[in-house]
């Protein structure tokens, strides 16, 4: 299959990203990439593995696979995972009670009418999640992909993984690992086209250890803390009129309290924490020296029980 490898400063990765805006309308902000990410998302692509992503909350696991699918002009779908979620709930549902109940008023509308696509099939063979898998419709299901991108391809973000039950990563293997899986109530299969690429991202907060069998068949990804200075270039993605001065201040006290949380043991902030704190104090108008400031700093980064106090 030919495909483009994931370049994300080339000069259609910037016209893409200057024409898109996201699901609020607001102006869309590009990924900053740096360390290992652009040569492994392009292993990913190249094995046809799914990207495994791991890395602390707010460390940007979820916005990175947003970005891939605009530069590569892909659809892009996403899964949440709950602790209820079955493997087959991203392939595929089937409203059982419902066909009972149409069966025993003997309607029957045919299986295919009881068939709700999963993200999984979406991003395998749209056309015919479309239809259900039945016959062309004139009411077609709705794509609930989000994106500009033209349908050639799709990125799916499989959020969290391990908040489910252990047995749903396994249970996937199949269909992430060779693109089909089967509709029994249809007896059909849906198989990901020889010419559609697929790029699937797969998130973990590590509550729970994934299945060995299911590693194994993933690329994976550390997403570590960004330094300073891609800390700096992030923010001022974000929050380009924010004042440096204040800026300044929010990351040096960001820098101190997420030593000591590291020093206590206790969960460091993310880099999503810091943006948080960043956009409040330049919505709400402060200064560096803004009593304020440490207010913010408290509810957004700190979380704890009182923000420690600087030496001194």
């Amino acid at each position: 299959m030919a495909r483009t490898l994931f370049e994300p400063e080339s000069n259609e990765a910037q016209a893409a990203r200057a024409a898109a805006t996201t699901r609020r309308g607001d102006r869309y902000v590009p990924y900053v990439y740096s360390g290992d990410l652009v040569p492994t998302i392009q292993a990913a692509q190249v094995t046809e593995r799914p990207l495994l992503l791991r890395g602390d909350p707010g460390s940007g696991k979820s916005t990175l696979a947003r970005d891939v699918a605009l530069v590569l002009g892909h659809r892009y779908y996403e899964q949440t995972v709950t602790s209820r979620m079955q493997a087959r709930d991203l392939l595929y549902q089937f409203d059982a009670v419902r066909r009972l109940g149409d069966t025993a008023a003997e309607r029957d509308h045919g299986e295919w009418r009881y068939v709700t696509p999963g993200r999984l099939w979406w991003a395998f063979d749209p056309d015919s999640a479309r239809s259900r898998g039945g016959p062309p419709s004139d009411t077609p299901l709705v794509d609930p992909s989000w994106g500009a991108g033209s349908g050639k391809g799709a990125v799916l973000l499989v959020d969290e993984i391990d908040k489910a039950d252990p047995d749903v990563p396994n249970d996937l293997l199949i269909a992430l690992g060779e693109g089909r899986f089967h509709v029994d109530e249809l007896d059909r299969e849906i198989t990901r086209g020889a010419d559609r690429e697929v790029l699937v991202f797969v998130t973990t907060n590590e509550e729970r250890d994934l299945p060995q069998a299911f590693l194994r068949r993933c690329i994976v990804l550390n997403l570590e803390p960004p330094k300073d200075t891609a800390l700096q270039a992030i923010v001022h993605q974000h929050v380009p009129e924010a004042s440096e001065a204040t800026v300044a201040k929010i990351m040096r006290e960001f820098a101190r309290l997420a030593k000591l949380a590291g020093d206590k043991g206790a969960r460091r902030p993310g880099t999503a924490e810091l943006l948080d704190a960043v956009r409040a104090c330049h919505e709400m108008g402060m200064t560096a020296d803004d009593p304020r400031l440490a207010i913010v700093l408290q509810a957004t980064v700190w979380k704890q029980s009182s923000l420690p106090k600087q030496d001194g």
